[in-house]
């Protein structure tokens, strides 16, 4: 348990809520994989590969971009600088997995469909993205109360389901 404790640390030192996504991914993935290999007549080998490299390029993408994100806000960078340097690390992503559905295809080590329905994982974190803000959120003023937060600490971004919960 160790082990697992220090990663998701150190996913936490990176953002606040980038534990949650990724264990959301991982829920995917399981999904993904007892559905392959359980429900689906298909080359389960390729098919499985496929899907656990696009989940573990999700994944990957997830904490890159929570990692950029967070050198690109920084207090002295401007802003076409962080624009910049989202849009240089988004098109390294894109090139990287049409590099990985590319060789898929040409190679057929693993099915290529299988690979971009993986990179989906991405699309789940993003989905369960306010809820997980929403339970940060919760569990922080049930350990220091209503009023109060932690010392040092601002208080978390709101999503606009919060806005709207408001008004």
């Amino acid at each position: 348990m160790n082990f697992f404790n220090s990663i998701k640390e150190k996913l936490r030192s990176i953002d606040e809520v980038v534990p949650i996504l990724v264990f959301f991914e991982f829920i995917y993935l399981g999904i993904g994989q007892a559905i392959i290999w359980l429900f689906l007549p298909v080359n389960k080998p390729a098919v499985s590969l496929g899907f656990a490299i696009g989940v573990g390029f999700a994944v990957m993408s997830s904490i890159q971009n929570a990692m950029v994100l967070g050198k690109a806000l920084t207090v002295n960078t401007t802003k076409r600088k962080a624009s910049g340097k989202m849009i240089l690390f988004m098109l390294i992503r894109i090139a990287c997995i049409s590099g990985v559905v590319v060789l898929a295809v040409i190679t057929d080590f693993c099915d290529p469909v299988a690979v971009l329905i993986g990179v989906l994982a991405i699309q789940l974190g993003v989905y369960f993205e306010p809820y997980a803000r929403k339970r940060r959120k919760r569990k922080l003023q049930e350990r220091m109360g209503e009023n109060q937060r932690p010392a040092g600490q601002p208080d978390p971004p709101e999503t606009l389901d919060e806005k709207k919960d408001e008004e």
